[in-house]
């Protein structure tokens, strides 16, 4: 019961947040935009949800990161963690009444985006959406932004002032989505493998350079959408294409996937929680 009431209050009191409120707002106004601003120019809303995914990969963590990098260290310098660890709480159950506020936020979120952009789908493309297509992207997008939500509160727990954490949530947004997925152009995580192969003189690989490039969230993200696409041919674009012969491995490709985004959700937890275990309270 204490972690329900914990998870209860927090969901309470940060619903109420602008903040937070701000962040469902924003990330449903993303796909409906999305979805509006395209309708003109496909027939078929899964086209659209291809790009709608590409703009949750980049702006997607930025939103949620303050649904969770704040949450505990903020009220460990503020003092308000000793009245929550009075009522009686212990520390897990804290920590988990904590992660369920926050993951039912940030599905809360997920939830909104994905109705919302269904309906606009349906009331303004010439196809109708498809439920299921939906259904896997509402999956999807659940996994890759959870798996940032618990980062942010893994950094809450290490962290001990809200400024380490603040940057902590950023540098790791630019280390896995812009440094990995090689937005940025001259110094990114093929330019760094590429000037280690030179000196060490052994290249790695492009087998190894996927394999090391399907450790990111984002990467994970896009690779477990791709089922969205097996059966609608060549007539879009950009599409990933996948013949039917690849249909087995792709699926098998896609549990991968979902494995990577479940283990970014639960090692920055479970190293989080083990210094929150002997942590300062104040």
């Amino acid at each position: 019961m204490s972690t329900y009431t914990v998870a209860r209050d927090d969901f309470k009191n940060s619903i109420s947040s602008s903040v937070v409120l701000g962040v469902v707002a924003a990330l449903a106004a993303i796909v409906a935009l999305t979805f509006v601003a395209e309708s003109g120019q496909y027939d078929d809303p899964y086209r659209t949800l291809f790009d709608v995914t590409q703009a949750v990969i980049l702006l997607g963590p930025i939103l949620v990161a303050p649904l969770a990098y704040q949450c505990i260290v903020g009220e460990r310098v503020s003092g308000r963690i000793t009245f929550a660890m009075g009522l009686p709480n212990s520390r897990a159950e804290y920590f988990a009444g904590k992660l369920l506020s926050r993951f039912a936020i940030a599905l809360l979120a997920v939830g909104c985006s994905a109705v919302l952009g269904f309906a606009v789908a349906a009331l303004t493309f010439t196809s109708a959406p498809d439920l299921g297509r939906f259904a896997v992207f509402t999956g999807a997008t659940a996994l890759y932004l959870l798996s940032f939500v618990s980062i942010s509160l893994g950094l809450s727990a290490l962290a001990n002032d809200r400024t380490t954490a603040m940057v902590g949530a950023l540098a790791t947004y630019f280390l896995l989505i812009p440094f990995w997925g090689g937005f940025t152009p001259f110094v990114n995580l093929d330019t760094v493998i590429t000037g280690v192969g030179h000196l060490i003189g052994s290249p790695l690989s492009d087998a190894t350079r996927e394999a090391i490039r399907n450790l990111s969230p984002w990467k994970a993200y896009g690779g477990s959408t791709a089922s969205l696409y097996t059966d609608v041919g060549g007539g879009y674009q950009r599409l990933p294409s996948i013949p039917p012969e690849k249909t087995d491995e792709m699926y098998r490709q896609t549990a991968r996937n979902v494995l990577t985004l479940v283990g970014w959700s639960t090692v920055p937890l479970v190293v989080g929680y083990v210094k929150f275990r002997v942590a300062e309270l104040r």
